[in-house]
Order: C-alpha cells, then sequence, then structure tokens
C-alpha cells in the first residue's frame, strides 16, 4: 500500500493538494530567482554606465577588457553581454555613448517592478494553497488519532518503521530522527522556532518599509544625507532580534561565500536559519565610504536552507516503530502545528507586507523622476538609494514561505510515519 493509499483512508484525498502546495511554493522560489538575476544585471549596467562615462579616450584593449569583465559579471543570470554592451568599435579612440544603456537600464527598472508584483500574486496563491493542504492534514491526523487511540495496548510485530524518501523530513542537523520521542521534541523545537520568527520578522518589515517609504518621499534635496538616512534605517531590520532570541551562534559555508554568518538551531525537516546582520551605520561618511556602507546594509537578509546539503540528500531508511501511544502524540503534534500556522497568520500580515512593498516602489519610482542634487556624484549616491527599494522587496516577505512549507511537509511525514507505525 503506498503513502498515499494510507492517508487518504483518513481522509487526505491522495497527495494531489500536496503536488498543489509544493507547485506554488516552487512558483514563487522561481520568481525570486528570476529577480535577482534582474538585480545582478541592473547593478552590473549601473557600474558599467559610472565606468563608461569616465573613458575619455576607449582603446582596443580596454574594449575587450570591458567585453569580458561584463560578461563574468553577468555568469549566471541567464543573460550575455550583449544585452548590456552597445558595440563599442564605433567608440574606438573617443568617448562611448551611454544613453542607449541608460534607457535599458529604465527598461529592467520596469522588469524588476514586474517581476516583484509577480512574485507578490504568487505568494498570495501560494498562502491558499497552505490553507487547503492544512484542512486536508487536519483530517489525515484526527483519523490517525481515533485509531491510534484504538491500538494504544497493542503488541509491536516489527522494530523499526521503512520510511524511504520520507526520511529526508525527519532530519534535525546531520542526524536522522531515529525514535518518535526524539521526534515529538523536534518538532516542539521547530515550532518555537516558527513562532518567533512569523512574530518579530513581519513586524520590523513593516517599520523599515514606512521609514523608506516616508524617505523617499523627500528625497532628492541632500542626495549624501538622505542616504545616510537609508543607512540609518536599517535599525528596524529584524535580523538581530531574531538571531539574539534564537541564540543564533556564528558560522561559514562556502555556500555563502567568504562572509561570517549566523546559523539558528537546526530545525526538524533538515533546515536552518542562517543570517547575515547589517553593519552599524555611521554618520558623516562621503563617496566611497558612504557607498560601501550602503551596499554592506543591503547584503544583510536571512536564509532559511538546507543545514546539510549532504546529509538531507542521503538521509533515507528507517525509524524505530511508535507505539499506539506515541503515535496518539505525534498525530497531536500535527495538529498542534496545523493550529500554530493558523494562529501565526496575523502575524505574518502578508496582504500589509504586499501592500507596503507596493507602497516603496511607487515612492521610488517617484523618486526616480526627480533630478538629484546636493553634492557632487549625486547621481551614483541617487542608483544606491534606489537598490534599498529592490532590497527591501526582496526582504520583506523573508522566510516565512519556506518556513511554513517545511511545517507542512514535516506534518506529512510525521503522519506517514504513524500510520506506518500501527502496521507493524
Amino acid at each position: 500500500m503506498s503513502d498515499e493509499q494510507m492517508l487518504s483512508e483518513d481522509g487526505f484525498g491522495g497527495d494531489s493538494d500536496y503536488l498543489e502546495l509544493m507547485s506554488s511554493a516552487h512558483q514563487v522560489e522561481d520568481g525570486q530567482r528570476q529577480l535577482q538575476q534582474l538585480l545582478d544585471v541592473s547593478t552590473s549596467l549601473e557600474g558599467l554606465i559610472r565606468h563608461l562615462d569616465s573613458i575619455s579616450h576607449l582603446t582596443p584593449e580596454h574594449a575587450q577588457s570591458i567585453v569580458l569583465s561584463c560578461e563574468t559579471l553577468l555568469q549566471g543570470t541567464a543573460h550575455d553581454s550583449s544585452l548590456l554592451l552597445p558595440s563599442l568599435e564605433s567608440s574606438i579612440g573617443g568617448t562611448v555613448s551611454t544613453e542607449s544603456l541608460k534607457d535599458r537600464l529604465t527598461g529592467l527598472w520596469k522588469r524588476i517592478v514586474s517581476i516583484i508584483l509577480n512574485i507578490l500574486s504568487a505568494m498570495k496563491r501560494y498562502w491558499t494553497k497552505v490553507t487547503s493542504y492544512q484542512g486536508r492534514l487536519e483530517l489525515t491526523a484526527k483519523g490517525l488519532k481515533k485509531r491510534a487511540a484504538v491500538q494504544r495496548g497493542r503488541s509491536i510485530k516489527k522494530a523499526d518503521v521503512e520510511l524511504g524518501i520520507e526520511a529526508k523530513a525527519l532530519v534535525v542537523g546531520t542526524s536522522a530522527v531515529k525514535d518518535a520521542d526524539v521526534l515529538i521534541r523536534a518538532v516542539a523545537s521547530a515550532m518555537d522556532q516558527y513562532r518567533i520568527v512569523t512574530s518579530m520578522y513581519p513586524k520590523g518589515m513593516l517599520k523599515l518599509g514606512a521609514v523608506y517609504e516616508e524617505l523617499y518621499k523627500v528625497s532628492g534635496t541632500n542626495i549624501r544625507q538622505e542616504l545616510e538616512d537609508f543607512c540609518a534605517a536599517g535599525i528596524h531590520l529584524p535580523f538581530a532580534p531574531i538571531a539574539t532570541s534564537l541564540k543564533a551562534m556564528a558560522y561559514r559555508d562556502t555556500r555563502f561565500g567568504n562572509k561570517q554568518i549566523l546559523i539558528a538551531p537546526a530545525v526538524l525537516g533538515g533546515y536552518s536559519l542562517f543570517i547575515s546582520l547589517p553593519e552599524d551605520p555611521v554618520r558623516g561618511m562621503v563617496g566611497n565610504e558612504l557607498l560601501t556602507m550602503a551596499a554592506r546594509q543591503r547584503t544583510a537578509g536571512m536564509r532559511f536552507a538546507l543545514t546539510d546539503v549532504n546529509a538531507y540528500n542521503t538521509a533515507t531508511g528507517s525509524i524505530k516503530t511508535a507505539s499506539g501511544q506515541q503515535v496518539e502524540a505525534l498525530a497531536d503534534k500535527v495538529l498542534d502545528i496545523l493550529n500554530l500556522i493558523t494562529k501565526q497568520e496575523a502575524d505574518r500580515q502578508v496582504g500589509k507586507i504586499s501592500q507596503q512593498i507596493k507602497a516603496v516602489l511607487a515612492q521610488a519610482e517617484a523618486f526616480k523622476g526627480r533630478p538629484a542634487v546636493g553634492s557632487e556624484g549625486a547621481a551614483v549616491y541617487s542608483e544606491s538609494l534606489l537598490r534599498f527599494a529592490r532590497s527591501y522587496a526582496t526582504w520583506a516577505n523573508g522566510p516565512l514561505d519556506q518556513m511554513t512549507t517545511n511545517l507542512l511537509t514535516v506534518s506529512r511525514s510525521i503522519l506517514i510515519y504513524g500510520r506506518k507505525s500501527l502496521l507493524n
């Protein structure tokens, strides 16, 4: 009997709802990947324009170097240098016109905004699928709990349950969970972490978004000072408070380059929260120092990713058969997870976050239409200011959808484990 058949006996209705949930989650992830690619292209184009504007005498060797540098910058973005570079042959010996590039930059901004809006629509569909799948899992958990209550005193025929691929969802850190009692404790830890993040993250992002929105409204009079103000607004980022609440520890991982990050305690499902903190803003900086500080602010973030890719990929096998009483407790834990996801809906504030992203983008668009004044290099400061709007769009929803998907996947695997245990 397949896992889907066993679950459907308790009202699960097959795996179609789970597949729809995962498909919806993948649509959000695909949109985020496309957005990051365009952000990388846009940043490269801004740098290219500044560089070409500074050239008074273009040599063939310099032109070749520019093409190679551009191709390197665009590696992994699904674009080649022809997207950014005009033909440089006619400019050899003189200056390079960047008007066409500036037009392309405007076009990229529109595409970026369009993808952000698509992501928000996909996110709305995702949360609808979450609600639907929660209902299915609740029926299954209640049915399993009733069946387990009847079999509390049963004798166990087989010592272990073979879970196969479902064991991937029952990994903590680099270790697979091997019995029901450990699994119950792991569920409690994952729920605690979810509660903390969903309670703190959206509040901080809504506050930050409101500050950014107001700063864009007044921007244009003294760009250098306003860029400082954007950096100072980083105090509202929720990354540091969450890291403290979760007792995150310093960590290095080749997936994140040479940057030192923090890692929260690993949770059931094989995942961890990785946190990159913003630098404390400093007043009075100018030129490259100020631009570097702003750039480092924007590299802050929080990512919910596999703790150890190898451990997750190789996680298959067995787990000690649960008693009827333990299966009953596991069913209760699944119901606790579902209740927590429902309870935290108000704290997640998905609708408000979506509106705040749109409001920040609208004010950034208005800012783009105003001339940048106030100091030498105002145009470069202006570019940096606009990047905060793009960063906000990537930060605002955070890892909440991925953490929710993980809890639902864990719940599904727990129910399969419980059902198989009652058959042993």
